[in-house]
């Protein structure tokens, strides 16, 4: 059997959206340090952390949509950008 990792680990990388995920496995962690058992504290800080994050992709998302439906001057170069 194997045994518990302490810590829950990530692959980090210099991208944008890793910083997201090294926020949640940090607060992992740091449940993990007060004591709480390794399934509670990923489901604990999943459910904490995961609604900001959707909340940040989702405005990045719905930002794009006034060049996706634009048909003015330069608008075929701003919907290849869009999209």
């Amino acid at each position: 059997m194997r045994p518990e990792p302490k810590y829950v680990e990530a692959e980090y990388r210099q991208t944008r959206p890793a910083s997201g995920c090294m926020v949640v496995v940090s607060y992992i962690n740091k449940l993990r340090n007060s004591g709480m058992e390794l399934n509670e504290a990923v489901i604990t800080g999943a459910s904490v952390r995961l609604p900001a994050e959707l909340l940040s992709a989702l405005i990045g998302s719905t930002s794009l949509i006034p060049f996706i439906i634009s048909s003015g001057t330069g608008a075929e170069i701003e919907k290849q950008l869009a999209i």
